[in-house]
């Protein structure tokens, strides 16, 4: 008699004093006219209580990489910051805790100018930890005035720009409808010289299609496409 799948569907709830992260459940099978049984494993992840974990900036210039991740979910816990470069495994270079508002802020004074790093957070799950917020940073050799454009591109939902600048002068960050009209705007001189991503969107939406970016600093100006679809 040829195979048949046969889906499932049930709910089982994870205890409110389950802590945080996988939670282990096994399903037992016995067919009723063989006398065998089949047994599977799972993770049952409780979405109410995970740590979400999403980049919110990064910095870098030739002696400092300060990155910030926003952690939903993580009050009162102790997260480990790992660092890699290519070819190497991942390594541990510090601990952090989230502030009130639940940021995280990371600084990295261990780097070499033009060397390009990997970072990411542990999480303390139940019986271990999951690494999440990967993100990868460009050490300048100095400081410049250069605008890389968005990231992703497309992009779906946020929009976050990469851009760098020589010193802490006025710099404008805008963004623009091909119509000209102004939809965004940032002073972000203030940041200081070396590499910066800036997250636009901060919970506003925007409809499919091109969009202008531009970066301007004094008399200069650099402008860049970027493209929103759903």
């Amino acid at each position: 008699e040829p195979q048949r799948k046969i889906n499932v569907l049930d709910v089982v709830p994870v205890p409110d004093t389950a802590a945080i992260g996988l939670n282990p459940l096994t399903l037992t099978v016995t067919f009723r006219d063989v006398p065998q049984s089949a047994t599977c494993d799972h993770n049952l992840h409780d979405a109410t209580t995970a740590v979400l974990l999403s980049l919110v900036s990064e910095q870098a210039d030739p002696n400092l990489v300060r990155l910030t991740w926003y952690a939903a979910g993580s009050s009162g816990l102790v997260l480990t910051v790992y660092r890699r470069t290519i070819g190497e495994a991942w390594s541990v270079v510090g601990h952090v805790s989230p502030d009130g508002t639940g940021m995280l802020v990371f600084e990295d004074r261990n780097v070499s100018p033009g060397a390009r790093y990997g970072y990411r957070v542990g999480v303390p799950e139940a019986g271990g930890e999951t690494q999440l917020g990967e993100t990868w940073v460009d050490v300048p050799l100095t400081p410049q005035f250069a605008l890389a454009g968005a990231r992703p591109n497309p992009s779906a939902d946020e929009i976050t720009v990469m851009f760098s600048l020589p010193d802490a002068s006025a710099a404008r960050l805008e963004m623009f409808d091909l119509a000209g009209r102004r939809l965004v705007t940032r002073n972000v001189g203030a940041l200081g010289g070396g590499s910066h991503a800036v997250r636009l969107t901060e919970g506003r939406s925007f409809d499919p299609g091109v969009y202008l970016l531009r970066l301007t600093r004094g008399n200069l100006s650099i402008t860049t496409r970027t493209v929103v679809f759903r």
